[in-house]
């Protein structure tokens, strides 16, 4: 008998394709999308911090034929949601992407992996208000991210 972790369970309105979940994770996969065919001629990196089981990255990757180009690491915490990504990306044919169990909180977790040219947050953000999103990101002088209005 496997036990679920509450971040297993995290993932299960997914299955609901339209869920609020679900909802944000198209925004977030034709985001992805519209960045990699901007960069259609480009070899990519690409890390996805606090990656749960993958459906970002590993989403968008799936259903590409130059998914190849696009070497990639998720952090994930949680080693149920590890194995997740793991058969996700071994399913869809995905070599290029390594999923490793670490604290994405932990300078070490990203020894090897930076620079990058696409950091996805999109597993931090997920569970911060966006009152709280917004607070980090705005008094930051120079930063070339910014929340819309």
């Amino acid at each position: 008998m496997t036990i679920q972790t509450h971040w297993q369970a995290w993932h299960e309105p997914y299955a609901d394709e339209n869920s609020p979940l679900s909802r944000r994770l198209r925004l977030v996969q034709q985001h992805i999308v519209s960045w990699l065919d901007q960069r259609f001629d480009e070899r990519l990196t690409a890390i996805s911090v606090c990656a749960g089981q993958g459906h970002d990255l590993v989403g968008v990757l799936a259903s590409r034929a130059d998914a190849q180009r696009v070497r990639g690491t998720l952090l994930e915490f949680d080693s149920g949601n590890v194995t997740a990504a793991q058969a996700a990306a071994n399913q869809a044919g995905i070599s290029n992407i390594v999923i490793r169990q670490a604290d994405a909180g932990q300078l070490s977790a990203y020894a090897g992996i930076v620079p990058a040219d696409l950091v996805l947050m999109v597993g931090v953000f997920g569970n911060i208000s966006d009152a709280d999103v917004e607070e980090p990101l705005l008094p930051c002088p120079g930063c070339a991210l910014r929340v819309p209005p």
